[in-house]
């Protein structure tokens, strides 16, 4: 509303330095005829200012406090625009990380990073370039109405006259604007498939080096770029030769204009030329207006993908910022065995095979305090099994209880709290081992010490050249895989978690030092639930129980003496380990 009200007066306090050209004119050269000039001489008459320069010099002070009353609003003015423009991208940037922290599993697994990263970058520079554009926009109209509102009050007339000639101009505009749209649509998809390409290739950087293939991913990025280059050339062409057609078209309205007003409607003579002046200070507006409205056009495929993100990602936001509300403390979640019973989730229809993937009618317990293992053949449900444990999906059917109490571990934040995670290839940020240990922990000095010893990687900081402190590189890309495996183990070590998931996570450290990872775990942690997915047995060896998977299900369970035959076998189907079962096949 400020800024509406400061644009306004903007555009009065100029429209106003305008009109005193007409008494300036009226001073220097005599009245006219001119309506304005005639009551400027009845006004400088009864206050007594009967001389030409008295009258020369009030005009020039008054035009001079208008001009720097005009100089502060200007200025104030583009202190409001700008923090409109820069508070609406913090809301649609805020709004969009917020939506995709607060979206359900299901829809971010499914999304393009590259679309991401575009959304959040070019997308949203292009919307708030439009955003700005449309503000200079209302600007500009708020300076031709006043204007406008002048040249009427002039010449009816001749403002009628040029204001057709005007509208010639603008439907002059149509193609290019047609134009721009094509050209906004050509470059958010030349855009992404850059990105994509980028994206790829940094993350097979290092297999791409040692096969050679770095140069299929920099010709086609070359040939997206190439294609880029030339779409933006032909609409600069266009617009240059819009332009062109423009200014031929502003010179033949003040010409047209200046003839009509002597010749057919005999103006007075200062009137004709202050209507000049006027006319030719619309033209920056209407430039103004027709170069952001081909702006604006170009930036809809950026809005519009902003708009398609944000439904994908799906939901309304809350006002906590998107997490869920339904436990909200750590001492809220129940405490004890963790049952899935009957659990079904599937990623898609039944195949020709009569399997999709996911978990079908899983049945198995995690006792507290124990380290239970998964098995299974690829493809067996295990990582789904994962998925449901940590609280990404939700069960199509069947229940979770913990500790005798039925759960939804999708609305439950503190679930998550409680838990660590460690994958096969970890995540670790580009930057020190401390800030990696430090990340989603705030551990001190201290704590970190005594969570890598436990991990084993105690003497790998103490041999790094500066400690702590030193970088790990892009996903720790500067250590082995073991390394990164053992600064995850203590990052989930610090979260103090009742639930710890190994998922493969030991698989780059060799039996023996994994051996004395887990007893040392064990003995700091004796309380820690262990869930270990893994396929090499002397990882399973070490757990109490473990469960075999295969087709979503559990065909095995016990020790792992017990469940050793039914490993590394991946023609066993639930049927046939039911049948082993009852006696009725061999291994």
């Amino acid at each position: 509303m400020l800024a509406t009200i400061i644009v306004g007066m903007g555009a009065l306090v100029e429209g106003l330095g305008i009109m005193l050209l007409v008494p300036l004119f009226a001073a220097v050269t005599g009245p006219d005829g001119d309506r304005i000039a005639q009551a400027a001489t009845w006004l400088f008459d009864r206050v007594g200012l009967s001389g030409r320069s008295d009258r020369l010099a009030v005009i020039m002070m008054l035009f001079g406090v208008l001009m720097i009353v005009r100089t502060a609003l200007l200025a104030r003015r583009q202190v409001l625009l700008a923090q409109l423009e820069l508070d609406y991208l913090a809301r649609i940037q805020q709004r969009l990380v917020t939506r995709l922290a607060g979206a359900r599993w299901e829809r971010v697994a499914r999304l393009r990073h590259a679309r991401v990263v575009q959304a959040l970058g070019s997308d949203v520079a292009r919307v708030g370039e439009a955003a700005l554009g449309l503000l200079q926009s209302l600007v500009a109209c708020a300076m031709l109405v006043v204007q406008v509102a002048l040249a009427m009050w002039l010449s009816p007339g001749l403002t009628i006259v040029a204001l057709l000639l005007f509208t010639l101009a603008g439907a002059m505009t149509r193609k290019l604007l047609h134009a721009a749209r094509a050209m906004g649509d050509a470059v958010t998809g030349l855009h992404l498939r850059l990105l994509d390409n980028t994206g790829q290739f940094l993350g097979s950087l290092k297999l791409s080096a040692s096969q050679n293939l770095q140069h299929a991913f920099v010709a086609d990025f070359t040939r997206a770029l190439d294609q880029s280059n030339a779409r933006e050339l032909a609409f600069v062409d266009d617009q240059n030769a819009m332009r062109m057609r423009l200014t031929v078209l502003a010179a033949l309205v003040g010409g047209v204009t200046a003839y009509v007003g002597f010749a057919w409607l005999a103006v007075a003579p200062t009137s004709v030329v202050v209507l000049l002046l006027i006319l030719s200070r619309m033209g920056g507006p209407l430039g103004l207006l027709q170069s952001q409205s081909v702006s604006f056009v170009r930036a809809l495929p950026a809005y519009r993908n902003l708009r398609a993100l944000e439904k994908d990602l799906g939901g309304r936001m809350r006002p906590d910022g998107g997490r869920p509300r339904a436990v909200v403390a750590r001492g809220d979640v129940p405490d004890g065995d963790i049952l899935f019973d009957d659990v079904v989730y599937r990623h898609g229809s039944a195949s020709a095979q009569g399997w999709s993937g996911g978990v079908d009618g899983l049945s198995l317990m995690l006792k507290r305090g124990a380290m239970t293992g998964v098995a299974g053949a690829s493809g067996a449900g295990k990582t789904t099994f994962a998925d449901l444990l940590v609280g990404l999906y939700r069960p199509e059917r069947g229940v979770i209880s913990v500790g005798g109490t039925i759960v939804d571990l999708v609305a439950m934040t503190a679930w998550r709290d409680r838990l660590a995670y460690v994958s096969q290839d970890p995540f670790l940020l580009h930057d020190s081992v401390r800030a990696n240990l430090a990340w989603g922990t705030g551990a001190d000095a201290a704590a970190m010490h005594d969570a890598l010893a436990i991990a084993g990687a105690d003497a790998l900081v103490a041999r790094l050249a500066q400690g702590l402190d030193t970088l790990v590189g892009e996903r720790g890309a500067l250590l082995s895989g073991g390394e990164r495996q053992r600064l995850a183990i203590a990052r989930a070590v610090l979260r103090d978690p009742a639930l710890l998931i190994l998922d493969e996570a030991t698989n780059a450290i060799d039996v023996a030092a994994e051996t004395a990872l887990l007893a040392r775990l064990r003995s700091a942690r004796p309380a820690l639930t262990i869930v270990s997915i893994a396929h090499r047995s002397e990882t399973l060896a070490h757990c109490d129980h473990v469960h075999v998977l295969s087709h979503g299900r559990v065909i095995a369970s016990g020790s792992y003496a017990i469940v050793a035959p039914y490993l590394g076998d991946d023609s066993f189907t639930p049927d046939r380990a039911s049948r082993l079962r009852a006696g009725a096949d061999t291994v």
